[in-house]
């Protein structure tokens, strides 16, 4: 899904944000082109240098699952490597603990990640 912030006095986009469900390598890797392509395009705003990708996932809690900070950590490295130094890549995320009253099982927790990509 992609969204964009506009100003409500210039209706003009202030920034582009691309929602996701999941942060495949091939998903994160497809927008964070798209983004960089605006953000390198000479449209003159300043904001559109920079877009972000957010994601809002699920992580079971299993002997075999990988750390969110792992997870987080090899999505960053792949992202930067893919593009080729060409866009400045960086990420926050947080880890819900308790992802019951988000409707999820004992055994889930919900991560939450913001993907940065700017020239």
């Amino acid at each position: 899904m992609k969204n964009a912030v506009i100003s409500r006095k210039s209706k003009r986009i202030r920034h582009v944000i691309e929602v996701k469900r999941s942060i495949s390598q091939k998903e994160l890797l497809k927008e964070a082109k798209r983004i960089y392509v605006l953000a390198d395009a000479e449209h003159g705003s300043k904001r559109l240098q920079t877009g972000y990708i957010v994601s809002v996932r699920r992580l079971k809690e299993t002997l075999k699952s990988t750390k969110a900070s792992d997870l987080i950590d090899k999505r960053l490295d792949y992202l930067s490597t893919q593009l080729e130094g060409k866009a400045n890549v960086s990420v926050r995320y947080s880890l819900l603990e308790d992802a019951q009253p988000y409707g999820f099982n004992d055994d889930e927790k919900l991560l939450i990640s913001v993907f940065s990509i700017s020239v």
